[in-house]
């Protein structure tokens, strides 16, 4: 196989190339992502694991009528179909990260980027590097199931994808609505472990500061991911919120509200240290 032949982000639809084949893997419309512009910070929203925009566009609407910059990604091999996801690894989805934040930081706003589970922890592996202010993490994983890190690398020799759902089960408008994955190619899971270590290594250098958020009821992600990751963080400023309420998705849970308002007071104080650190200076 080869890659795609075309753009893997920029495009609506694309191509790639197999056994003299050409297939077409076109962007579901709930997948697309979005840029709100705003003056008082910049915020990068980066969804999980064949996630897509769409977990993340109602927290970057709510942050957007706050007055903030918002840019939601949507990263390479999602939103479309699993088999678009056998071509991208753990540096295609990093690399799209870091120009996300080099195109923010361009606008002079500090930039912070909030994560929920893969996203969270690409969030924490940018937050080890330059130009980002601060960080927010939802469900993020920086450990898995034992069993898991210790059989994807050996399932990949023999089965090509792994089944997590029967789409019959899943209601037609909301396969309308967003786009839902019933298998993903097990080595793209080898990739999401490479993610899953890298942001549990740095976790000690991110001196910025921190907002960790862990639902207890996570069924995806061990719920002990949260306190690990506030605890280990190198950062004098930062904060855990523990959820009683969600499942892993936690952005469209029940305690969404709570997240949305804890997220901007967060960004907030962190638009306004800025300033007041730049005239110290």
């Amino acid at each position: 196989m080869q890659r795609p032949l075309s753009p893997k982000v920029a495009s609506a639809s694309y191509y790639f190339w197999e056994v003299g084949v050409y297939h077409m893997f076109e962007v579901h419309k709930g997948a697309k992502p979005f840029d709100f512009s705003g003056r008082e910070a910049a915020v990068l929203l980066i969804h999980g694991f064949t996630g897509s925009p769409y977990e993340m566009r109602p927290l970057g609407e709510y942050l957007a009528s706050k007055g903030f910059r918002v840019k939601g990604i949507r990263l390479s091999g999602h939103g479309t179909c699993p088999e678009d996801m056998l071509f991208c690894t753990a540096e295609d989805w990093l690399e799209s990260c870091r120009a996300a934040v080099r195109e923010l930081a361009a606008d002079q706003l500090p930039v912070v980027v909030i994560g929920h589970s893969m996203g969270g922890a690409l969030s924490l592996l940018l937050a080890s590097e330059a130009e980002v202010a601060a960080v927010v993490t939802m469900c993020a994983p920086v450990y898995l199931n034992s069993w898991l890190q210790h059989l994807v690398p050996i399932a990949r020799l023999f089965k090509r994808y792994h089944r997590v759902l029967d789409l019959k089960k899943i209601s037609p408008a909301l396969r309308d609505a967003r786009p839902v994955y019933d298998r993903v190619p097990v080595c793209s899971a080898v990739e999401l472990l490479k993610l899953v270590r890298g942001a549990k290594a740095v976790l000690p250098r991110i001196e910025i500061p921190a907002l960790v958020i862990q639902s207890e009821l996570d069924d995806v992600v061990p719920p002990g991911n949260g306190r690990f990751i506030h605890e280990r963080l190198g950062s004098r400023q930062k904060q855990l919120l523990t959820l009683h309420k969600s499942g892993h998705v936690v952005t469209m849970g029940a305690d969404k509200d709570a997240i949305y308002q804890t997220v901007n007071q967060f960004v907030s104080g962190l638009a306004a240290q800025i300033p007041a650190a730049s005239a110290s200076n």
